[in-house]
This record gives C-alpha cells, structure tokens and sequence, in this order.
C-alpha cells in the first residue's frame, strides 16, 4: 500500500531556489513566476485550473498589483487539462506588457499550448515542446469478471484512422467506407466520439487564439499552419520539439544566452531534488524487505508555483 501525504508547499529548499529566481530576475530585468508540475514516477501531477487561484496570489505581490513591464513564466510540465492554459495566460497578460516563457527542460502537451500564448519563447539547447493534440481516455471492458481498462487514446487517432483507410489503403467505395467507419463507432462508444470531435475543435481554437495574443502578430495563414503542425502533422504524442525544430515551425523562439540557460537549468536541477523526480519506478524497491505492506512518505509534493515574494 501506498500512502502519500502532502500539504501547502514546505520551505524545502526555499532558501537555495528565490536566490536563483533573484539571479534570472536580474539577468532578464523582469519578474519570474514559476510553475513547476512534478513528474515523480507514481506520483505524476498535471497543470489543471486549481493553480489559477495561486497564481493570481503571486502577481498581486509582485508590484503592489500593478502591471509590470515583463513576467517571464519559467514552466515544466508533461501537461494537463486543456481548460488551463487559457486562463493561465489572460490573467498573466492582465499584469504585464510583455510575456515571455522560459523553458528548462520539457513543457508539454498543455504546457507547449500555454507557451503559445506568449510573445516570446525562450529555449536552451535542452529546452522540449511537445504536439498539442490531447489525449482522452478510453475505457474498455476486460475479460469477464475483470475491472474496465483505462487506455490513453489521441484524438488525432481517429481522423488518422479514416485517412489511413482513404489515403493509404485506397478505399473509395461508399459502402465500405460505412463499414470500416461503422467498425471504428462499435469500438468507440458515440458520445466517445462526440467528445473526439469537440476536444479536436476546441485545441485548435485555443491554439488559435493563443497565437493571436503573440507580439509581433501572426499572420491568419502562419498561425494556421502552425496550428496544424503541433496537431495533426506531429504523428506521436511524445514526440520532443527541439528549438531548431521550433523555430522552423515558426513559432517566436530565442535561443537562452548562456548565463540565462545556466541559471534556468541551476532552478531545474533544485526542483528535481525537492520534487524527488529521480525516485523509483519500481514500487518494490520501496520497501525494505517482503514484510513490509505499507510505505509512507510525509510532505510529498506534487507542484510548485513560486515567486520571489511566495511559494506555493
């Protein structure tokens, strides 16, 4: 058995990272709000709306809830729930002219999407985006007197499938087409495919309107074309978008100087220790010996949302 307790966030480590967030507010002359959502194996977080309400509480501080002139948002994420980002980024463009994010290592899926709602997108040579397209899951019923499976399922797998059978197999004829497709609706319940096609709208809407916010504009025909390159045109969902591939996607990216990316990967590495992101994945080897049936760990946390002036 597992138990996890975990409380607001403790001072772990609050000393040795607000002196690092002071070293990248004074290299980038801005303010630094972090949002860090933890990837410990077993114990995986992801960036969903409840952040919002603190986040909020670290940009009143940051300037006696005033605007300020730049917040670089310095993010980690494997992702989360797609109501997030745009939230996220409206009320972090209420308190400032120039929003920028720093990338440390991964922001993916949700975290790749709030990235596209800034001006700028700061990388270093280990800095990873991630497709957008999101992923549902699929309950399927196991074998007779088993719990239902829980599978991770893309919604592009759905529009791929039918374009496989079209383009790639070459079926044409209308009625075999009903039948694969009909195939495709009894493994896949109709409201299932419903939510398919509402979350398929929906990422790309987002996705629009977060590339409109962007400084300097985006052309309607560029922010389309890369709409369709962070959904339908990467193929897997983990697939890691590099900088040089960023920037050839035509997104706003800057290369970190090498201070910037010292100092950014300098915080990571603090987080990776307080968060415990390099413990087991293995859940036997949490336990010292085969008579143990429990495993307790007091103060674990999930994420952090930290400032100068807070740490949540």
């Amino acid at each position: 058995m597992f138990l996890f307790i975990y409380e607001l966030y403790a001072l772990l480590g609050r000393k040795e990272r607000k002196a690092i967030i002071e070293k990248i507010e004074t290299h980038r002359k801005s303010k630094i709000l972090v949002y860090f959502v933890g990837d410990r194996p077993w114990f995986e977080a992801q960036m969903a709306s409840d952040a919002i309400r603190w986040i909020y509480e670290h940009l009143r501080e940051m300037n006696n809830n005033k605007c300020v002139g730049v917040i670089d948002l310095y993010l980690y994420s494997l992702g989360g729930h797609l109501n997030t980002p745009w939230p996220i980024i409206n009320v972090l463009r209420e308190y400032c002219s120039e929003l920028n994010v720093l990338i440390p290592f991964k922001a993916f899926s949700a975290a790749t999407l709030t990235s596209l709602g800034a001006d700028t997108i700061f990388m270093g040579r280990k800095s990873e985006l991630g497709p957008i397209d999101p992923q549902i899951i699929q309950q399927r019923s196991g074998p007779p007197g088993t719990s239902q499976v829980m599978k991770p399922m893309s919604t592009e797998d759905v529009s791929s499938y039918i374009s496989f059978i079209k383009d790639k197999v070459g079926i044409t004829d209308q009625n075999a087409l009903a039948k694969l497709t009909k195939s495709l609706a009894d493994t896949l319940s109709p409201p299932t495919l419903g939510e398919v096609n509402r979350i398929h709208s929906h990422i790309r809407a987002v996705a629009r309107k977060m590339l409109s916010m962007s400084k300097p504009t985006f052309s309607p025909s560029k922010i389309q074309e890369i709409t369709e390159s962070l959904t339908e045109k990467t193929f897997v969902h983990g697939h890691s978008i590099g900088r040089s591939e960023a920037k050839q996607l035509g997104l706003h990216i800057k290369d970190m100087d090498e201070t910037l990316e010292r100092l950014c990967w300098e915080l990571y590495l603090q987080y990776e220790n307080d968060l415990k992101l390099h413990s087991f994945k293995n859940t036997i080897a949490y336990f010292d010996s085969d008579d143990d049936d429990e495993y307790i760990e007091n103060n674990a946390i999930l994420s952090c949302i930290e400032s100068v002036s807070k740490c949540h």
